[in-house]
């Protein structure tokens, strides 16, 4: 009975020792997780992110001041980590922040790929079953709050302002498998997304154009007229249909640009009230006018005015001769032009001949050799034939860089 109740006591006392070794480790572990995870959460704070750390099987907040002083945190990291409490870290996306991430399946990630180049510069990864693409939207757009974060299994999902993502080092719950950075955004910040990838976001309704000046916003007519009055070419252009309301369009904002108007309200309340515009009548003007105000934005913002220019290239480009049959006839016109202007050089060639024999003794001309311009005085002839020779030199160099009819 004795050696009975000795082996007992042995093997109990060897039982304890295995689970206490096992807690050792597993604490040992805990804090090796928590240092590398402090490491990431220090890079993420430099960055200007707001990291928070969480209990990972229940998602719980622990309440980690990441404000205050490094050495404090690291410490409250390392106590949990001493309680056998495993923490994982997300990053809260601020409210006013244009970060946010896209949630997509590696799979269909793949199958985006006949958008073109449409990843983020920044990319975390889990495994093969999840990635998060961090990037920044633009001014012109927000996020639909109908679509932020709606179905957390989806193929692809929106998780913007005022929610949190998962990231690097942290381990899934389900799967155990550690998040990691194909790119981390202290090597590689998030970019904008692709015009690709705007348009497939807008088509699934994730985001919707922001309206930079509300149409009900805009100054009237009544307005606006009395600040464009003293310009005549924007008002021709105004007046002037084009078969193309983006033609139209164009041409306003050539003239109000050169007319030097660069208030965007101004300039987009041209485009709505223009007489021959289409902006008010179509059911996607709104949009229209958006898209406008995005590309003066642009211009403006980059204080170029390189828009008047190609305004005026797309109008000529438009009113190009479409066939060589046009381009003929149009040299014919300027080749009886040509014969005209040569006829009065002609003409002055003769005058100055003759004013020029008068001087020298020689009787002077009749009133029919004179013509209809023996009233002119010598210096005036000579002076407009001056003027007439340079024009025809100009035209005439016009005409040599022509391009030949096909």
């Amino acid at each position: 009975m004795e050696r009975t109740s000795e082996t007992a006591s042995r093997k109990f006392s060897i039982k304890v020792e295995s689970q206490e070794l096992d807690r050792i480790i597993q604490a040992r572990k805990n804090l090796d997780d928590v240092k590398l995870l402090a490491v990431y959460a220090a890079q993420y704070k430099n960055l200007g992110w707001s990291p928070v750390a969480l209990e990972v099987v229940q998602g719980t907040d622990l309440g980690v001041n990441f404000e205050q002083p490094e050495a404090g945190w690291v410490w409250s990291l390392m106590d949990f980590a001493l309680q056998d409490i495993r923490v994982g870290l997300t990053i809260h996306l601020k409210p006013n922040s244009p970060l946010f991430v896209i949630r997509v399946k590696p799979a269909l990630g793949n199958t985006l790929g006949r958008l073109g180049d449409w990843r983020s510069p920044c990319v975390a990864r889990l495994g093969d079953i999840w990635e998060h693409h961090f990037l920044m939207l633009p001014k012109t757009w927000r996020l639909s709050p109908d679509h932020i974060i709606g179905d957390e299994e989806a193929p692809l999902s929106i998780i913007g302002p005022g929610h949190a993502v998962t990231v690097p080092p942290s381990v899934d719950p389900a799967s155990q498998v550690a998040w990691h950075w194909l790119a981390p955004p202290w090597e590689q910040p998030p970019g904008q997304p692709s015009p690709e990838l705007l348009i497939l976001l807008e088509d699934c309704g994730f985001i919707v154009r922001e309206a930079l000046t509300a149409v009900e916003d805009l100054p009237s007519w009544k307005e606006i007229y009395p600040l464009i009055c003293h310009s005549e070419r924007l008002i021709q252009a105004l007046l002037a249909p084009e078969e193309s309301s983006a033609i139209y369009c164009r041409n306003i904002l050539q003239e109000a640009l050169q007319a030097g108007f660069r208030d965007l309200t101004l300039l987009l309340s041209l485009l709505w009230h223009a007489p021959h515009s289409e902006l008010r009548h179509d059911p996607d003007g709104r949009d229209q006018l958006c898209q406008w105000a995005e590309k003066l934005q642009e211009l403006l913002g980059a204080e170029t005015s390189d828009l008047a220019g190609g305004a005026a290239v797309d109008r000529e480009e438009a009113a190009a001769p479409s066939s060589s049959e046009d381009l003929m006839e149009e040299l014919q016109l300027l080749a009886a032009q040509t014969l005209e202007l040569e006829e009065q050089l002609e003409k002055l060639e003769s005058l100055r001949s003759l004013m020029e024999a008068g001087a020298e003794g020689s009787p002077p001309p009749s009133p029919d050799e004179q013509g209809p311009s023996q009233d002119l005085a010598p210096k005036e002839n000579q002076r407009e034939m001056k003027d007439l020779r340079q024009v025809m030199e100009e035209f005439l160099a016009g005409i040599k860089n022509l391009s030949e009819p096909e």
